[in-house]
């Protein structure tokens, strides 16, 4: 009897589990949420951006010198607060206003994280016609658009990256929705976003 017992506290005790190890071993398999890096409030829904939107550019210059750009967003919805953007971009005489032809910037399938920003490629020739720091000469552009949805009607952010010999760190924008297709006063910075 002694010895069925005594075998059956060993086979017990081979069985039973350390709950510290388990908690220990639990804690190495979950991402430590204190690491991962967000730079701005998450958000339950984005801002309904689809459609036209005059953008000025401003360079980091010592005088204002404006790229202008109408550009149409088109955004796919992933979840209610991440999604998909395409954008085609097309510049203005820097005189007249009047779009410009030639190749539009463009780029597809660039992700709208949960806290409404974005990075997407500026990669494109820029017209001689809406160049404002060489007029005339036409550049390649070869960059990064760092971009937050505000609301439904207002987009801003800065740029990274080259447009010929400029470097564009330092470049803000804005943009701001089209309607009744009358271009808005032009404003090239978050900080100065309409109200609503």
């Amino acid at each position: 009897m002694k010895l069925a017992a005594i075998s059956m506290l060993v086979v017990g005790a081979g069985g039973c589990t350390n709950a510290r190890d388990e908690f220990v071993d639990f804690g190495d398999r979950v991402i430590d949420a204190s690491n991962v890096e967000i730079d701005g409030a998450i958000v339950s829904e984005l801002p309904d951006v689809e459609g036209d939107f005059f953008v000025v550019v401003r360079p980091d210059l010592p005088e204002d010198r404006f790229i202008k750009f109408i550009m149409t967003f088109d955004y796919t919805p992933v979840t209610p607060n991440t999604g998909l953007m395409d954008y085609v971009a097309v510049c203005l005489d820097i005189d007249t206003n009047e779009p410009v032809d030639g190749e539009p910037l463009s780029a597809t399938d660039f992700d709208i994280n949960s806290d409404a920003s974005y990075d997407a490629p500026l990669v494109g020739t820029f017209q001689g016609r809406c160049n404002p720091i060489v007029p005339g000469s036409t550049v390649q552009a070869d960059g990064t658009i760092h971009g937050e949805l505000r609301t439904d009607d207002f987009v801003c952010g800065v740029l990274s990256g080259t447009a010929g010999g400029l470097n564009l760190e330092g470049t803000t924008f804005a943009g701001q929705r089209i309607i009744d297709d009358t271009l808005p006063a032009p404003i090239w910075r978050c900080e100065d976003q309409p109200s609503p």
